[in-house]
């Protein structure tokens, strides 16, 4: 549904298969143009409500792949300002590890580290991810079941 201007009400149900898809002024962005629109956000309203702690990224390599790119603000950003080397941290997860991964890094429960295979990232801020659910039985049976319904699903034709 949309409201008098034309714009779509967030509110409203995504229905399957979707006619198309809403505007998004970062299509085609390289990560490092929004990684640093993160940052000037930070410097120039020097808030921390408005600063961006965490952001994921969906590029083409990731829609090919199932993955996408998660962002975090590092902690020497928090402890020390001064030394903060002026990157996000980065990993490329897989899309059903996310929302595990954000929410933990979004209340503070675990750190960026516990996610990632190194203790130092590459120059441009790159870890390696450390799966999560690594040896999880449930998980495995979770996996199974989604891939079942996604089967299903693409015979009638709804994905």
């Amino acid at each position: 549904m949309t409201d008098k201007s034309g714009k779509q009400d967030d509110q409203d149900a995504t229905h399957i298969p979707l006619d198309r898809l809403p505007e998004n002024a970062w299509t085609a962005a390289d990560l490092e143009d929004i990684e640093a629109y993160c940052l000037h956000l930070r410097q120039v309203e020097n808030d921390e409500q408005l600063g961006i702690d965490l952001f994921v990224v969906i590029d083409f390599f990731g829609i090919k792949n199932k993955t996408c790119i998660l962002a975090s603000m590092p902690d020497n950003y928090y402890e020390n300002p001064e030394t903060f080397w002026g990157r996000y941290e980065k990993i490329r997860v897989p899309w059903g590890d996310l929302y595990i991964i954000w929410c933990n890094l979004n209340i503070a429960n675990m750190n960026f580290e516990e996610f990632v295979e190194e203790e130092e990232g590459d120059e441009q801020g790159w870890f390696t991810y450390q799966s999560v659910y690594e040896g999880d039985e449930e998980h495995q049976k979770g996996l199974e079941r989604r891939d079942r319904k996604l089967r299903a699903w693409r015979r009638l034709g709804h994905v």
